[in-house]
């Protein structure tokens, strides 16, 4: 089975061939161009040649590198090289088949029967017995179901799904490595999927404890879904590549379950706005976020219930609290927020939006795109 390499890969892999060097694509990005769609940074490829020859064949191009093979959370637009030894024993160390393989120059896939049978049936299938591979990559877990958001034409084996399950520990496992997870499975197309299978195989307890306790949680007369059922729906409401606006969009109902009241006869969530965006600022700094990346998620969710018609001074307020940018992107929020509810009434948050882009548009022309100004 041969693969047509993307441009940016053919291109890097050309450089280092003239120098003598050679490399492999391999990981999701392999799998993106299998599926036809289109290649995400980072980029990982392989090599049995030193890293240093590979970066100084690659030193007049505008490539940066993940150094050490270290997974920053919030790390995006970068080459990772990984050195390896052994090409096929590394390929048969991954966890599943569908991540053992590699392409090389030709666009040959190097692989075994099984892990292409895997990659034809669309299927996540560990390479040895799936507890002992769960418990030699613990991690694993999580990342199988990265692949289900990645890629929707994927879905677990019976037996993956039933090893997970039964244990889904991720004991062990560095917070910066699940960060970067879930990252790359918020802004996966088929997220939602990959979200509800973490509930159904405990992993959310694992990872987000507090959100787990929103499974189940009924609410009122606007949700025909419990809280965790509408949170999700909610991610999916969000662009897809806007990794702050989805992690926003997961917590921001993450304190209902605390909030939760009956009132006159009614179920309310009286402040959870503010209790939500505090325990997610707490949890993102638990797994090594960015304080501004951290801050901005926090504002996104505090004001997500600011649905009423609000004053120009209250608008201004949260101007000069979050910015222009943050400030249109809690209307997002918010919008996708009431997309997935029964509540009809919008009227205060099309007045705020609107006076919120005609307030930035005197106080903020700066950051207006030049055909606004």
């Amino acid at each position: 089975m041969k693969l047509s390499l993307p441009l940016v890969f053919s291109d890097i892999f050309h450089q280092l061939k003239q120098h003598g060097l050679s490399c492999y694509l391999t990981g999701s990005n392999l799998l993106r161009a299998a599926y036809g769609m289109p290649v995400k940074p980072p980029f990982q490829i392989i090599t049995a040649s030193p890293i240093d020859s590979v970066k100084k064949a690659l030193s007049q191009q505008d490539y940066c590198f993940i150094a050490d093979n270290k997974r920053s959370p919030m790390q995006a637009d970068a080459l990772d090289f990984l050195y390896v030894s052994d090409i096929e024993s590394y390929l048969q160390h991954q966890p599943f088949g569908v991540l053992g393989l590699a392409v090389d120059i030709s666009g040959e896939i190097l692989s075994s029967k099984q892990c292409l049978t895997d990659l034809e049936q669309n299927t996540i299938r560990c390479q040895i017995d799936p507890q002992t591979c769960l418990e030699l990559h613990p991690l694993s877990k999580l990342t199988s179901l990265r692949l289900v958001a990645q890629f929707e034409n994927l879905s677990l084996d019976e037996s993956l799904y039933e090893a997970i399950r039964k244990n889904p520990s991720l004991s062990g496992c560095a917070k910066a490595d699940i960060a970067w997870e879930i990252n790359q499975l918020l802004v996966g197309n088929n997220a939602s999927a990959a979200l509800m299978l973490m509930a159904q195989l405990h992993l959310l307890d694992e990872i987000f404890p507090d959100l787990a306790a929103c499974v189940g949680i009924t609410q009122n007369e606007y949700h025909s879904k419990d809280v965790y059922g509408h949170t999700v729906d909610v991610v999916d409401q969000m662009p897809q590549e806007h990794l702050a606006l989805r992690m926003a969009a997961l917590f921001h109902d993450v304190c209902k379950p605390q909030c939760k009241q009956i009132l006159d006869g009614k179920i309310r969530f009286p402040r959870h706005a503010l209790f939500s965006a505090d325990l997610c600022a707490k949890t993102l700094h638990e797994y090594g976020y960015a304080g501004a990346f951290s801050d901005k998620v926090h504002q996104l969710i505090r004001y997500h219930m600011k649905k009423q018609i609000l004053s120009d001074d209250e608008l201004i307020a949260i101007l000069h609290t979050c910015g222009p940018q943050t400030a249109r992107e809690i209307f997002l929020l918010q919008l996708g927020d009431n997309a997935t509810t029964t509540y009809a009434y919008r009227e205060g948050m099309y007045h705020n939006q609107q006076r919120t882009n005609e307030l930035i548009a005197k106080m903020y022309p700066q950051s207006l795109p030049d055909n606004k100004k």
